[in-house]
């Protein structure tokens, strides 16, 4: 079971550096569900991916989210 979260885990974190590709930004915090995970990004973004299977993500639908996809509604965030 750690060994399954851990590879999910360095899954995400490589997913945030291919679609994050500016480099004057950093990923402040990371946080992740069970099927789905938001980046918190030095501008105050909040990123999300997942299955989205109930609106998780925070995009408005229930699509499937391959790739970490900005949630523009929100702005100025410090935490997740």
């Amino acid at each position: 079971m750690l060994k399954k979260r851990l590879v999910h885990f360095f899954a995400l974190l490589l997913g945030v550096a291919i679609a994050h590709g500016q480099t004057n930004l950093t990923t402040l915090a990371l946080s992740a569900g069970q099927k789905y995970a938001l980046s918190l990004r030095s501008d105050g973004s909040v990123w999300a991916w997942g299955t989205n299977q109930v609106g998780e993500v925070g995009l408005g639908t229930n699509a499937l989210v391959l790739w970490p996809t900005r949630i523009s509604s929100i702005t100025n965030i410090v935490s997740i």
